[in-house]
């Protein structure tokens, strides 16, 4: 399962959703929808976004496996997860 980390980076950056949609040339609309469900996403918007917001695209995604959406253990574990290792 992808989770978007959108509204995160952008509450940490001190910004409106509105602010960061003029950032990204997108609409804010489309930065609410980001936020609300990531179904969806597709990575041109993430970049757009994560070049407004001046981080890594990568720091944007977070996946968790189907087996631990209620996991909380580390990001690494899920990554290896994912990755089968």
């Amino acid at each position: 399962m992808f989770i978007s980390r959108v509204r995160e980076f952008r509450l940490k950056a001190g910004i409106s959703q509105s602010e960061l949609a003029i950032r990204a040339n997108l609409s804010q609309s489309h930065i609410s929808a980001v936020e609300l469900d990531s179904k969806g996403v597709t990575l041109a918007t993430l970049s757009k976004i994560s070049v407004a917001l001046k981080i890594c695209v990568y720091d944007l995604t977070y996946y968790k496996c189907e087996q631990h959406l209620t996991c909380e253990k580390s990001e690494k574990h899920h990554l290896n997860c994912y990755t089968g290792k």
